[in-house]
């Protein structure tokens, strides 16, 4: 059996679909992935699940990693919640990261983006996700995976405004999708933005197991909680 600060859960509850895994070093990935108004109780299902076909108890594991948004305040929580209540009940290492910071990291670790790159020396990326109706989440990284500024909620108008700013300063990269996990390019034009595969912008749970993230577990919402559609 592998060590206990070896087992890794990881949990994306920021949005929908639910994604989880249990990485045990050496035997197995446990992937579950699902949709439904109550993430609390497909999170419990799933979990129950991989830690009964890996004969583990949540004692057992000793690292976990959850996104801490932006996305929808409901599902940050739970995903916050998990994490805090594994650290208490096992010592688990409980890691917070954002979605923009999962998925530049995922983007990075591709050839595409070395490609471009190698062909736009001194660009960027930009990480797009969808928000609620028309508005959006947004941050720019650097090579290296370093944010470049604050991240920021926008309308569809202020997210173009947004990106036509950045192109300004450098090549500008865009990966993410759009509503309901469409392609950005029913966001953006094409021609006016470059834009990375769409299959490699659909943020991974395997993803998450690689990273490291931070010891902080404090959400970020950016856009009030009374504007979630409940």
């Amino acid at each position: 059996m592998a060590e206990k600060n070896e087992i890794t859960l990881v949990a994306d509850t920021s949005g929908d679909p639910l994604k989880m895994a249990l990485a045990v070093p050496g035997v197995k990935i446990l992937f579950r992935q699902g949709s439904g108004r109550r993430q609390e109780e497909l999170l419990l299902k799933y979990l129950d699940s991989m830690l009964a076909v890996s004969r583990l108890k949540l004692e057992d594991i000793g690292r976990v990693v959850v996104v801490r948004g932006p996305g929808r305040f409901t599902g940050i929580r739970i995903g916050l919640t998990l994490a805090s209540v594994l650290k208490k009940l096992s010592g688990a290492r409980a890691c917070g990261v954002t979605v923009f910071e999962a998925l530049a990291f995922q983007l990075m670790g591709e050839k595409c983006w070395r490609q471009w790159l190698s062909k736009n020396p001194g660009g960027r990326l930009a990480i797009v996700v969808h928000a609620f109706r028309d508005e959006y989440f947004a941050a720019v990284f650097k090579p290296g995976f370093r944010q470049d500024g604050p991240e920021g909620w926008f309308s569809r108008p202020q997210l173009l405004d947004f990106l036509r700013r950045e192109k300004k300063r450098s090549p500008l990269l865009c990966a993410g999708s759009a509503d309901k996990g469409a392609p950005l390019s029913t966001v953006l034009d094409e021609g006016e933005f470059e834009l990375a595969p769409h299959r490699k912008s659909i943020l991974s749970a395997s993803t998450l197991i690689k990273m490291k993230g931070r010891a902080s577990l404090e959400p970020l919402y950016l856009k009030p909680a009374k504007y979630e559609l409940l």
